[in-house]
C-alpha cells in the first residue's frame, strides 16, 4: 500500500554485512555485495531449508548521531517469516525495478523454498516508502530466527539524502 504523501529522499547503500547463525546458518547472505559507484546490491543468498512460519524475523533500525548508533522507534519484533514477507519485504523490495529470482508474490513466499536467490544491481526505489525518513546514516539489522536462535541475517548501512542532491 503506497503512502499518502510523497517522499523527497533517496537511499544509497554504504555497507552490507552477512550475519551468521548462532549454531547454524540456514539463511546465508555472504554472497551479497555492493558494487559500482551506485553501490547497488548484487549477488546471491542461499536458504538451506524451506522457510515457513517456524522461522521468525526481527529487524532493528538505528541512526548515526553524534558519533554513535541510536536505536530508532522503528522495529519488527519476532514476526513469522511469511508475515514479514507480506508486510515488509514485498512492499519495500519493489520487484518491478529489480532483476531477481526472489519471489514477487506472497503465495511464493509461504514457504520460501530451499535454494539460491539472486539479484543484479539492485538499488532501492523509495517512491512508495514512508513519507518521512531521518536523513543521514541509518543501519538495519535483519535477523532470521528458528526456536529463538539466529540462523542468519544481514546488516545494511545506508545514507538517506534529499532527492536531487
Amino acid at each position: 500500500m503506497p503512502c499518502l504523501g510523497r517522499n523527497n529522499y533517496d537511499l544509497r547503500f554504504e555497507s552490507a554485512v552477512a550475519i551468521e547463525g548462532e549454531r547454524e546458518t540456514l539463511a546465508d547472505y555472504r554472497g551479497l555485495k555492493l558494487i559500482g559507484r551506485e553501490r547497488s546490491l548484487n549477488g546471491s543468498a542461499y536458504y538451506a531449508a524451506d522457510f515457513t512460519d517456524e522461522f521468525e524475523v526481527s529487524c532493528e533500525i538505528f541512526s548515526f548521531e553524534h558519533g554513535m548508533w541510536i536505536k530508532m522507534p522503528y522495529e519488527v519484533k519476532s514476526i513469522t517469516f511469511c508475515e514479514f514477507a507480506r508486510k515488509f519485504f514485498l512492499k519495500y523490495f519493489d520487484h518491478d525495478h529489480a532483476n531477481t529470482n526472489w519471489p514477487s508474490s506472497e503465495a511464493d513466499y509461504c514457504p520460501l523454498l530451499k535454494g539460491e536467490y539472486w539479484l543484479v544491481k539492485w538499488t532501492p526505489n523509495t517512491d512508495s516508502w514512508v513519507t518521512f525518513m531521518k536523513r543521514g546514516l541509518v543501519k538495519l539489522i535483519y535477523q532470521i530466527l528458528k526456536k529463538g536462535k539466529v540462523v542468519g541475517g544481514l546488516q545494511l548501512v545506508a545514507n538517506v539524502y534529499e532527492r536531487g542532491t
